[in-house]
């Protein structure tokens, strides 16, 4: 989305800072928009009262799912955030620093009962699905074992639609559903 390529994790704070975001859903219509920091994306979601999903890909260090809990828990957002990661060895260690903070397993292979395994362990914890991995059906009776559902990413209502039917928990969508 920026005019930098790379992982992020190879480039300093200030390469990062320096970057412009150049596509998205609207772009057109905003110029000169930059990477906030995740304390600014907090702020934001605690004055609007938003639920923050922050996403953990590649770090250096184990010390830093630490530092990662300590900034959200500064921004009183540890009650109205969850950390959701591809990876659940890093869900499994964030458990181990914070009892609390919800945690959420993105995947995109068809619901197993490894995952459901995983969410035991690491609970409080959802499914975040790619949704073209998961049925609503599988929605379903993933919710009647308790178990909260979300899906990926999503950009249309007919899409959407089977899914609100089946009541899953949360859709990530790059538009607005409504309009499509």
């Amino acid at each position: 989305m920026t005019d930098g390529t790379g992982k992020t994790k190879d480039h300093t704070y200030d390469q990062i800072r320096n970057l412009n975001i150049v596509a998205g859903n609207g772009i057109e219509a905003h110029s000169g928009l930059r990477i906030p920091t995740l304390e600014e994306v907090l702020d934001i979601c605690k004055s609007y009262q938003m639920h923050a999903f922050v996403e953990i890909e590649e770090y250096h260090h184990d010390a830093d799912l630490e530092v990662l809990l300590q900034l959200i828990d500064r921004h009183g957002m540890l009650e109205t955030c969850s950390l959701i990661c591809f990876n659940a060895d890093t869900l499994r260690k964030v458990r181990e620093i914070h009892r609390r903070v919800q945690l959420g397993y993105l995947t995109s292979q068809p619901p197993s009962d490894s995952d459901l395994d995983l969410i035991q362990q690491v609970k409080p914890a959802f499914l975040d699905y790619d949704y073209r991995a998961i049925k609503p059906e599988d929605v379903r009776r993933l919710l009647s074992k308790g178990i909260d559902v979300s899906i990926w990413t999503v950009n249309s209502w007919e899409d959407a639609e089977p899914f609100i039917e089946s009541g899953v928990t949360y859709i990530t969508t790059d538009t607005n559903l409504m309009e499509s």
